[in-house]
């Protein structure tokens, strides 16, 4: 997933007018939270 999303970081911070250290963690932050938030919401979901 992290080869996907280095060559969109330029678009990124085009995007949303910001550096390349914030497009940078806006990346990883959507990163972290799907990966604790997908089996958490699926385990809510299951019960």
């Amino acid at each position: 997933m992290q080869t996907l999303v280095v060559p969109a970081l330029p678009f990124f911070q085009r995007e949303f007018a910001t550096t390349a250290n914030g497009a940078t963690w806006s990346a990883t932050d959507f990163l972290l939270f799907s990966s604790v938030l997908t089996p958490l919401l699926s385990k809510l979901r299951d019960a």
